[in-house]
């Protein structure tokens, strides 16, 4: 039996995939971006569902709350 991980926030999550750069290249977005995330504790809700097959595939459990809509200004 495999056992998940949670985490409690988007700077656990970051730390638990292997960092700021580790997310970026993961992803596909420049480091600042993730840096902005962890500082604001939310992720857009548009990677939810890249992030949550990755947690999947490395045993990490990943709160929907973590991931916020971006609102069109």
């Amino acid at each position: 039996m495999v056992r998940m991980i949670e985490c409690a926030s988007v700077g656990e999550l970051i730390d638990a995939l292997g960092g700021t750069g580790a997310v970026a290249r993961l992803i596909g977005v420049v480091p600042g971006s993730v840096s902005n995330w962890r500082a604001a504790d939310r992720i857009p809700a548009r990677w939810y569902f890249r992030f949550s097959s990755e947690g999947r595939d490395r045993g990490i459990q990943i709160p929907e709350r973590l991931f916020q809509e971006v609102s069109a200004a």
